[in-house]
């Protein structure tokens, strides 16, 4: 997925995937009960109990399944402190139907 850029990010529920520009798969990620993303120098919520003992901020945070990097310099962590989430890439093909499914419900 090297030098492909984010067009957009959908979300439908607790999955959410961002479309790429170019040919190839999207990447797709499922929060499960905990999961969720951290963007490198943007503060944000947490669970005490996830914090470092000194309170600092850890990067990459703890429980991180998948970290992506971008051209810009911007760093983002999909986190999940269970195993119930995850993330995979997602074919064209199927790409194609998840975000028709998801868009459908839009249309009034």
């Amino acid at each position: 997925m090297e030098g492909r850029s984010v067009t957009a990010v959908v979300r439908k529920g607790k999955y959410f995937w961002f479309l790429l520009s170019g040919e190839g798969p999207a990447v797709l990620f499922h929060f499960g009960m905990a999961g969720h993303l951290a963007v490198k120098g943007v503060d944000c919520a947490k669970y005490v109990r996830l914090l470092q003992k000194d309170g600092a901020p850890q990067w990459p945070p703890r429980f991180t399944k998948m970290q992506i990097l971008f051209n810009d310099g911007t760093a983002v962590a999909f986190c999940d402190s269970r195993r119930c989430g995850g993330w995979r890439e997602l074919a064209p093909l199927a790409l194609r139907h998840l975000h028709a499914a998801s868009c459908a419900g839009l249309r009034a």
